[in-house]
């Protein structure tokens, strides 16, 4: 009987952990990425065609829509469609990596919930060895 109770009890929580993965996939709230990756291990280098969604929640009802995000300072944008992009140029070195990032503005028009994005270029760092461990 306990056996039985134990097993119930696994189902429906697998159960329930289903239909609440399922409501999360489908949320208004997720930014939606339909992405073309060409890799080159030999040279490093990767080109990326990214088909983004924009969810409700980002977008502004009327005006034209602005999202900020950040790519390696090694990739750079060869193409937008579906909106513009603008960049301030500025490097920043992250804190807890020696690597550097761009950031970027895209502007979406009004009424354009989704844009385009390629670019590409070469991300090459060696392999580090483990920090000292405490």
């Amino acid at each position: 009987m306990q056996k039985s109770i134990t097993h119930n009890a696994l189902w429906l929580f697998l159960v329930i952990g289903m239909f609440h993965s399922i409501a999360i996939a489908a949320s208004p709230t997720t930014f939606h990425h339909a992405m073309q990756i060409h890799l080159s291990p030999d040279t490093s280098e990767i080109r990326v065609e990214d088909r983004i969604q924009i969810p409700e929640r980002a977008q502004n009802p009327g005006t034209a829509t602005q999202l900020d995000f950040f790519l390696h300072a090694g990739l750079t944008i060869t193409g937008v469609q579906g909106a513009t992009i603008e960049s301030d140029g500025n490097e920043v070195a992250l804190k807890s990596r020696p690597i550097s990032i761009k950031h970027y503005a895209v502007t979406l028009p009004p009424g354009e919930r989704a844009f385009t994005l390629q670019y590409g270029g070469k991300i090459h760092h060696a392999v580090q060895g483990p920090g000292q461990e405490y």
